[in-house]
């Protein structure tokens, strides 16, 4: 899930906004590549899930490295 070359990178505030709009997110500064964030719904409690490239998911905590990082950006599909 590359992101849009033309986008400019964002804080986690910008990130949070668009997870709560139904969208993914990803770093630019990740090492793996194809890592998406997506806020998911489960019982009335909202969970971040990371999604890999190979479509794998799991509820993620965000380090400190992730919430202070400003290279957020849209995660769009290949």
């Amino acid at each position: 899930m590359p992101t849009s070359c033309n986008e400019r990178p964002h804080r986690i505030g910008y990130a949070v906004k668009q997870c709560r709009e139904g969208k993914a997110v990803t770093r630019r500064g990740w090492k793996v590549k194809g890592q998406r964030v997506t806020l998911t719904d489960y019982n009335g409690e909202g969970y971040l899930m990371l999604t890999t490239a190979s479509g794998r998911s799991w509820p993620v905590t965000l380090g400190h490295k992730d919430i202070l990082a400003s290279d957020w950006t849209l995660a769009h599909a290949a």
